[in-house]
């Protein structure tokens, strides 16, 4: 069984990431107190930056699409730019953890190594990039552009990542000397390099206009489940989010994902796996019993069937009763026949034909968990099951996944406090980069070999 990562003192400790993505379930944001009316702004995230920081999270991790998802109609989708949002949330937080996700599809590598080497100035050593090569888009982005197949996007990820690495290691750690003496250099032309890269994809002489950052580059992130996902992850990520519904499938992932790091020289040691968890908590199992069916309400049915149906890979689920499983053969375009994404038409699918789950079961979970395992229990028991997930080595931490606003708080004012007194999470920040806070080491070099 794979073996947890380790920290300073041979154990490691168990980390925590908030994701913010405006997303409130199936009819949460209809709740009083939902603070749906600031989902554009600036305010509501300060705040929960600050709740987040005070709770000693590792980071905070911003979801992005580039394409209206969804029926708004019935359900919010908030998609600022994550870059921009998390620059601002630079300036207001010290220590936490900012994780921009930015597509390698619909961007070119200079441009967004420069905007992330600036981040990390900015915020001092904070950042994180989640990678993507995007789901849906390409309609926004020109005539001439090509979106090509999976294998074609993580190709195309692939150079885009080693040529921002070359970039933002283009400048030596000593390049700016500031000798104001006369005559004195401000830099030393010889220490900054051009990386002359001319690929399938991209012609990018550099070097980068922005010298090194306090991290060299920022914490690479990942989410991809698929074959190709998991590939991608073992050459390049040092932190990856997991969907999973239960602790069976993360082991799975982590043994997985640490036979193909060894592929590429690595080892466990070096990346940090947190699974996606929404908790749904009240001060009794009844009472968050009660929360779920409030959170998980259905208001439109006919537009759930076709979010649904879309999340789970083009399956038409028109016509079948709420309170009986979905036939097998309404699966009829394979997982791998799908153009956008994989891994979480997958997983969905087999939630979806597990015995005893209804249509209405499979609508609810999805809308409100998207994939991700919803904890419904008190904050003792969640205590004790992100315990028992982070024991078996699978799990070095979680992302936590708010089904409303309030949820943030809660968390941090009942869960945390358990997690610390069982010693298994930090109660202060003993460092002060992302990195540092995640216990990963940097292999700066590693672009260049690559």
């Amino acid at each position: 069984m794979t073996t947890p990562a380790t920290g300073p003192d041979g154990r490691g400790e168990l980390h925590l990431a908030l994701l913010i993505g405006g997303d409130f379930g199936a009819g949460g944001w209809r709740r009083p107190g939902s603070r749906v009316e600031e989902l554009y702004g600036l305010g509501l995230y300060q705040e929960l930056a600050r709740i987040a920081e005070d709770a000693r999270f590792d980071a905070i991790f911003r979801a992005d699409g580039l394409h209206l998802a969804g029926d708004i109609r019935v359900r919010p989708f908030a998609r600022p730019d994550s870059i921009v949002q998390l620059s601002a949330l630079a300036a207001t937080t010290s220590h936490i953890g900012l994780v921009v996700t930015a597509s390698t599809s619909f961007t070119e590598p200079y441009g967004l190594a420069r905007q992330l080497a600036t981040l990390d100035h900015i915020s001092n050593g904070r950042v994180g990039w989640n990678i993507v090569t995007s789901k849906g888009g390409e309609q926004n982005f020109g005539k001439t552009f090509s979106y090509g197949d999976q294998q074609d996007r993580y190709r195309r990820a692939d150079e885009h990542v080693r040529v921002a690495k070359s970039l933002w290691t283009s400048w030596d750690e000593d390049a700016i000397v500031i000798d104001r003496s006369p005559g004195g250099l401000y830099a030393d032309r010889d220490r900054i390099r051009p990386i002359d890269h001319d690929g399938d994809h991209f012609a990018v002489a550099g070097p980068l206009v922005v010298p090194r950052s306090p991290q060299t580059y920022p914490v690479l992130a990942q989410a991809g489940a698929s074959d190709s996902g998991k590939d991608f992850a073992a050459r390049h990520a040092e932190l990856v989010f997991v969907a999973a519904t239960d602790l069976r499938a993360t082991i799975d992932y982590a043994d997985d994902l640490e036979v193909r790091l060894g592929q590429y020289g690595r080892s466990r040691h070096d990346i940090r796996i947190l699974p996606g968890i929404k908790p749904i908590l009240g001060s009794t199992e009844a009472e968050a019993r009660q929360r779920y069916q409030e959170l998980a309400e259905i208001t439109d049915w006919d537009s759930a069937l076709r979010q649904v149906g879309h999340e789970l890979g083009q399956v038409d689920l028109s016509g079948l009763r709420r309170d009986l499983p979905i036939p097998a053969e309404r699966f009829t375009v394979g997982v791998s026949e799908l153009f956008y994404r994989q891994s979480r038409p997958e997983l969905l699918r087999r939630f979806a034909l597990q015995d005893g789950h209804t249509l209405e079961d499979v609508v609810r979970a999805v809308l409100l968990g998207a994939g991700h395992y919803a904890f419904v229990g008190t904050p003792e028991q969640l205590a004790d099951e992100l315990e028992r997930w982070w024991r078996s080595g699978a799990a070095d931490g979680f992302n936590i996944i708010p089904p409303d606003i309030a949820s943030v708080a809660g968390f941090a004012e009942t869960v945390v406090p358990l997690l610390q007194q069982r010693g298994i999470f930090r109660r202060d920040y003993t460092a002060t980069t992302l990195r540092g806070h995640l216990g990963l080491r940097l292999d700066a070099d590693r672009g260049d070999r690559e």
